[in-house]
């Protein structure tokens, strides 16, 4: 079944493995825990720190954030972004390339906006968050898009181009403004691009195609998704030549897109090479679901545009929201049935039942898990005596 949180707002929802405590501006409970267990079937990152959002199964719960440090076990949890009491709904996380930098998107909790009729409202529109994992508190938390950036706006699918650049998705409630985004962590706005087809772009991530930059996101929602990419160059972004008004590309679609049994969305990177792309892929042509259908995770070559679903992806379920891992792993997020969406990995190459669960020490799976990042470089900072 094509997963309810594939809409036009890319956010998702998730279950919360702990009671977690008020909102308030304390430091993160850093929970000395031992390590997932590792072996030659396992496979599993020894090093490096895994990041994943969560909330209530059924909606309607707190968001929360969680990192996992392979190397000592260590959880980090918080129910409003690291005690950021001004933050509220943080999910979606994404870890810097030298591992130094978490951000992620929230709503600010108290900003007001004028609606349509002048009112005075309190904004609901998602933000970009920056801390650095060293110090994860409410003091090196910040809003790299309140520079002067209009609340009128949403900001959302925040992912770093680099360690000092963010890309992203920027677009108004009405439609009028549907742009990708690039800022760098000192909030300045570095370039925005926009479809000459006015298509909504999600998700964006950098890749590269015959020796050129490639920007791949996926268009529109729900079962009209497909992936798009386009050509930027990452060093004309980063001189901030471009400027702030929206450059036009045209998006070429890559091969199988506007098929009306498939629906491809969630691009991450693929390890194997630069020019491939995991994403997740709705199949209405598998059997067994009701709706017609269920989520699997493929990946594309951006040159050849062949694309295959992983061996490892079940046909009676659905699996969704894919990331690289350490040593030729995939970390994703299955449908288990009562209990929601939960962290699976799997070797790229797997064949069928070599997926399994992401057993992290104390953490009860009452709550969806999604959203998930890996980081190699990344590492947790000793919990506080």
């Amino acid at each position: 079944m094509l997963p309810t949180f594939v809409s036009a707002i890319t956010s998702r929802a998730l279950p919360a493995l702990f009671v977690l405590g008020s909102l308030t501006a304390s430091a993160p409970t850093l929970l000395p825990l031992p390590p997932v267990p590792q072996s030659a079937e396992t496979d599993l990152p020894t090093t490096g720190v895994l990041a994943w959002h969560s909330e209530t199964i059924g909606g309607g719960g707190t968001t929360a954030l969680h990192l996992y440090d392979f190397r000592t076990g260590r959880l980090v949890s918080s129910s409003n972004a690291f005690g950021f009491p001004n933050v509220t709904n943080a999910i979606n996380p994404n870890i810097s390339p030298d591992g130094t930098l978490l951000t992620f998107m929230g709503i600010r909790a108290g900003v007001t906006k004028k609606d349509e009729q002048g009112n005075t409202i309190v904004t609901d529109e998602w933000r970009y968050f920056v801390v650095p994992l060293a110090h994860l508190d409410a003091q090196h938390t910040v809003d790299i898009t309140a520079n002067g950036s209009d609340f009128n706006r949403v900001w959302q699918d925040p992912t770093f181009l680099s360690n000092d650049l963010i890309i992203g998705k920027e677009f108004t409630r009405n439609g009028a403004i549907r742009n990708i985004v690039v800022i760098n962590t000192a909030g300045k706005v570095c370039a925005r691009f926009r479809s000459n087809g006015g298509e909504e772009l999600s998700k964006p991530i950098l890749r590269r195609r015959f020796g050129k930059d490639a920007i791949v996101c996926w268009t529109d929602a729900g079962k009209a998704s497909d992936l798009a990419w386009f050509y930027a160059d990452v060093e004309e972004i980063r001189s901030r030549r471009l400027g702030v008004n929206p450059r036009t590309k045209t998006l070429t679609k890559v091969k199988g897109a506007s098929r009306p049994d498939l629906a491809d969305y969630y691009p991450s990177p693929d390890p194997t090479s630069p020019a491939k792309v995991l994403f997740a892929r709705w199949d209405a042509t598998l059997p067994g679901d009701p709706d017609k259908g269920y989520d699997q995770v493929a990946t594309v070559d951006l040159e050849t545009e062949e694309s295959k679903t992983l061996r490892f992806s079940r046909t009676t379920v659905d699996n969704s929201d894919p990331a690289p891992g350490g040593s030729g792993q995939v970390f994703f997020s299955r449908n288990g049935g009562s209990t929601g969406y939960d962290l699976y990995y799997a070797p790229q190459n797997g064949g069928s039942g070599t997926a399994k669960p992401l057993l992290i020490p104390r953490y009860s799976k009452t709550r969806h898990e999604l959203g998930v990042a890996y980081s190699s470089a990344a590492r947790l900072p000793n919990p506080t005596p």
